[in-house]
């Protein structure tokens, strides 16, 4: 990791010396905003204007002449008409941030690990006027996309409000505790069928519910729980049959009112990783998506301008983008094992119509 104290001097020599890449810019006081994580704000030259595209062209070379990672370093432009840039430099990424346990979260977000910067990363879990949010964590094989998978339904399932349903074709060898502990679980396309089936009759049910009572949404109770359906791999499930992501779909763009939401899975972001189904990977995305690391930038087109997470470290899973979070800077996922999934899930509340 950079030495902070370094920092000032190399940026003046390598960034903001004449032939560097922002010329004539000038580092701020630091700031130590977690155990390893430090910011400057960041001032370009009197006059001159701030191109987040053609900054973010830069970053290799900024990131060069600190001498550190790519995702070691962070520019985000603060929010106004001033041209300024906030520079995160930490260790953070290199450490492993251990499960904190299903407690640690509120009604609306649970943390699903820690930015760059010691922030804590948010996962939407519901919203007032929104409902339920699902989402989906996209990365290649070895990112550690189970494994968040497998934080959330962990936290959910300790809410007290809401109950988790799984299906995973490996028998659940993607997501082994979570399939020993779900109210629900299928582990063949019939029974993955069968369980999207039963989610959009409870969407049915509770849209009937609520046009009776004239109300705008489900509530969730311990009575009335809402369903969180986990679905790891859900290219596997998609492309199969059309109409799986049909009805996977429905409860992606239509669920969340009535308390009930789809947590996916999938390698990268293209159409055929959702069954041909742009609705359905749109809505996944419409609020929550996690880009762990890809093998190329083209696998995540148009979902996160100015985030690279083909540039993310191989021996460092669970590191990835919130794009929905308001920062720029990675964070790393909650290390997670399966025996400690295990644990929190056996004594997660057990809620009398989750079945």
């Amino acid at each position: 990791m950079i030495n902070a104290k370094a920092v000032p001097r190399m940026w003046d020599i390598g960034v903001a010396a004449a032939a560097g890449p922002l010329a004539g810019s000038r580092l701020g006081r630091p700031r130590t905003v977690a155990p390893g994580a430090t910011t400057w704000p960041l001032q370009v030259r009197r006059g001159g204007a701030l191109d987040p595209a053609a900054l973010d062209a830069e970053l290799p070379r900024i990131a060069s002449a600190l001498d550190v990672g790519l995702y070691e370093v962070a520019l985000n432009c603060a929010p106004g008409s001033r041209a300024e840039l906030q520079l995160v430099v930490s260790g953070l990424l290199s450490t492993v941030q251990p499960y904190p346990g299903p407690g640690v979260y509120d009604p609306a977000a649970i943390p699903v690990g820690r930015h760059l910067d010691g922030t804590a990363a948010p996962w939407q879990l519901y919203h007032q006027a929104v409902g339920l949010t699902g989402g989906v964590i996209i990365g290649a094989t070895g990112a550690g996309t189970s494994t968040m998978l497998t934080s959330i339904a962990v936290s959910a399932a300790h809410t007290g409000w809401l109950a988790v349903w799984a299906g995973d074709l490996t028998g659940g060898g993607e997501i082994p505790a979570v399939s020993r502990h779900a109210a629900r679980f299928a582990h063949t396309l019939p029974q993955i069928d069968a369980l999207l089936g039963e989610a959009n009759r409870r969407i049915d049910q509770r849209q009937a519910a609520c046009a009776a009572t004239r109300q705008a949404m489900h509530h969730p109770s311990p009575d009335e729980p809402a369903l969180l359906l986990v679905l790891p791999r859900i290219d596997q499930i998609a492309s199969r049959d059309r109409s799986l992501a049909l009805r996977a779909g429905r409860i992606a763009y239509e669920g969340r009112k009535a308390g009930v939401a789809l947590l996916a899975t999938a390698p990268d972001s293209s159409p055929l990783s959702f069954g041909g189904d742009v609705r359905l990977r749109d809505a996944l995305c419409a609020v929550n998506v996690a880009l762990l690391r890809t093998t190329s930038r083209s696998e995540t087109p148009g979902l996160a301008p100015g985030l690279h997470p083909e540039r993310l470290p191989q021996d460092l899973p669970g590191t990835g983008y919130l794009p929905g979070a308001g920062s720029a800077a990675p964070f790393r996922g909650w290390h997670l094992t399966d025996h400690t999934a295990d644990r929190h899930l056996a004594a997660a509340p057990t809620l009398p119509t989750a079945a």
